[in-house]
């Protein structure tokens, strides 16, 4: 178990890196890192919060639904939100157009290979835990 915590943490991280490049390329953004950017325009918070705010409501969702979120959940709403604001902290946004499609793209590519590879170990981690 300690092995896939690991692995889980590492990749929540490398995904918020992946974010990261996206928001940070200025080209485009993640489908709900519209919405956390957008909280962060208008409201006294980074994106990073935002992830974090907005992965909280969600699970207060569940609630109702009588849902418990696992170990891998909940970490999935802090790491994230975390390594963004980090990432963002030294990543600086590319002059050059074509920098910034490598960026962005880069950014894409390793955000699809994150997701596979953090909803096994997630998936793994909650069955484990349960």
């Amino acid at each position: 178990m300690t092995r896939r915590l690991a692995q889980l943490l590492i990749g929540l991280w490398l995904f918020g890196i992946s974010l990261a490049m996206v928001i940070r390329s200025g080209l485009g953004n993640a489908s709900w890192d519209v919405l956390h950017q957008g909280l962060a325009n208008h409201l006294p918070i980074t994106i990073g919060q935002a992830v974090i705010l907005m992965s909280l409501l969600v699970l207060l969702v569940w609630i109702p639904l009588r849902e418990i979120p696992g170990v891998g959940t909940l970490l999935n709403a802090v790491v994230v939100g975390y390594s963004i604001d980090v990432s963002l902290g030294w990543l600086s946004t590319p002059r050059d157009l074509w920098l910034r499609w490598c960026c962005c793209w880069w950014g894409l590519c390793s955000m699809a290979w994150r997701l596979v590879s953090i909803s096994e170990r997630a998936l793994a981690l909650d069955l484990v835990m349960a």
